[in-house]
C-alpha cells in the first residue's frame, strides 16, 4: 500500500491528485492504482465489494505514506469491519470517529478480555465479577 501510494505521490503533480482518492482491498492492501475524483467515485466503482475495501485521500499523504502507517491504517478497518462498524458506502465520513472515554475504557477492556466485539457495559461486568 505504502508502495502504491509514494509511487503515485511522486509520479503526478501534486495540484492534480491532492483531492484524489485511492482504493485498498483490506485483505492485502492491493490497488489498481487508480486515482479517483471523490470518495463516492471510488465506491461506486467497487459497487457491491465496496466495504473489502480501504479508502484513502491523497490529501493526507502530500509526503507519501510510511509502511508503518499504511499497516495501523489496514489494521484499524480490518477490525472495524470484524465488529460490524466499517461501511464506507452509508458513510461520507472517514472510518475514524471519536469515541468516549467509556468507549475507550470498554475497548480497552474487550481487547484484554480477547473479545472481538465490544459488549455493552462491559466495564460495569468486570467492576461486578472484581467484587
Amino acid at each position: 500500500m505504502s508502495d502504491t501510494v509514494n509511487n503515485v505521490r511522486m509520479g503526478e503533480d501534486w495540484d492534480n491528485i491532492k483531492n484524489g482518492w485511492m482504493a485498498f482491498a483490506l485483505e492485502n492492501g492491493a490497488s489498481n492504482g487508480t486515482v479517483y475524483d471523490s470518495r463516492s467515485d471510488a465506491i461506486r466503482y467497487h459497487r457491491n465489494k465496496a466495504s473489502k475495501y480501504f479508502y484513502l485521500t491523497l490529501r493526507q499523504c502530500m509526503h507519501g505514506i510510511s509502511p508503518k502507517e499504511a499497516t495501523l491504517a489496514l489494521a484499524m478497518c480490518r477490525v472495524q469491519l470484524l465488529r460490524g462498524r466499517y461501511h464506507p458506502e452509508n458513510s461520507l465520513s472517514d472510518p475514524i470517529s471519536p469515541i468516549t472515554r467509556e468507549d475507550y475504557y470498554n475497548e480497552l477492556l474487550s481487547t484484554k478480555l480477547n473479545k472481538p466485539m465490544v459488549i455493552p457495559n462491559l466495564g460495569e461486568y468486570i467492576d461486578s465479577l472484581r467484587s
